[in-house]
């Protein structure tokens, strides 16, 4: 990768502990050391992603422990969407109107290994509503990027509408369901609403038509890019681009041990031919 180099200076610890200090002013060849160290740095980013004390002073730092959120996006699969799980439902009071605007892009980039983590988040009955909200933001995004799931999706959807207890968490649920304007959907969400089983001022007959009709905005948005946190304070979009292009084309390259053969060819240890090189 670009930044491998990196790794025979730094470990995947003192990036972290950078990263720690840092936030999102850190160094974009640490971020990118971070991301292409991948698993390896998996329970590094948990700690400092659950870490209490940096909650505590997030907007008076760095926004260290949202940017280590950020960075398990990245890294994907369901163990790093439970971590993102556990750092928000013990913070959310702190991360606030974070919730609202990044959180389900950053649960649904998590991938759709995660989606039994995002369905539990979203079923979570002692959490934030604004939390549930996100996961159900989340599942959408999941969908319209994986049409194969959608059906899938749509049951999971419908089986929270009918186990959940609160009012308003059920219209929320059936409105998000109305936002995919599946005509198969059409009806069905019309008989909760004319039951009375969903009731909500705001959503009723007149406005789930309207929303068929196309008149009220209720668009799903695509899924962001994790990354993005950091490009809001340094980095260069010509720069990421560059970096996403070598990581997607280039041949992963085996880590060589200090003491092996230098590939080279010379018949030397690596650390004591081409390592210094590289």
């Amino acid at each position: 990768m670009k930044y491998n180099i990196l790794h025979s200076l730094l470990n995947i610890k003192d990036m972290v502990s950078i990263l720690r200090s840092d936030g999102v002013f850190t160094e974009k060849k640490i971020i990118y050391g971070i991301v292409d160290a991948g698993e390896e740095a998996f329970q590094h980013l948990a700690e400092l992603a659950t870490d209490d004390e940096n909650w505590d002073k997030l907007y008076d730092d760095t926004m260290a422990p949202l940017c280590a959120v950020h960075l398990l996006a990245m890294i994907k699969g369901y163990r790093a969407c439970l971590v993102i799980n556990t750092a928000i439902i013990n913070h959310h009071e702190t991360a606030d109107e974070w919730i609202v605007d990044t959180l389900p892009s950053i649960l649904a980039n998590t991938g759709v290994d995660s989606i039994p983590a995002i369905v539990g988040l979203m079923n979570y009955t002692s959490t934030d509503v604004f939390v549930r909200g996100s996961a159900e933001e989340a599942l959408l995004m999941v969908a319209m990027k994986n049409p194969n799931l959608k059906p899938e999706i749509i049951e999971t959807i419908k089986d929270a509408i009918q186990n959940e207890s609160d009012i308003d968490m059920r219209a929320g649920l059936v409105y998000h369901l109305a936002r995919l304007k599946k005509s198969s959907l059409y009806d069905y969400i019309k008989n909760l609403l004319e039951s009375g089983y969903v009731q909500n001022k705001h959503f009723d007959l007149e406005y789930l038509d309207g929303m068929y009709a196309g008149k009220y905005d209720a668009h799903i948005s695509k899924i962001g890019d994790p990354l993005r946190i950091f490009f809001n304070y340094l980095f260069n979009k010509k720069d990421y681009n560059s970096y996403m292009e070598a990581k997607e084309y280039a041949p992963v390259q085996p880590k060589i041990g200090r003491n092996n053969r230098c590939p080279c060819g010379s018949g030397k240890k690596y650390k004591k031919c081409c390592m210094s090189k590289t």
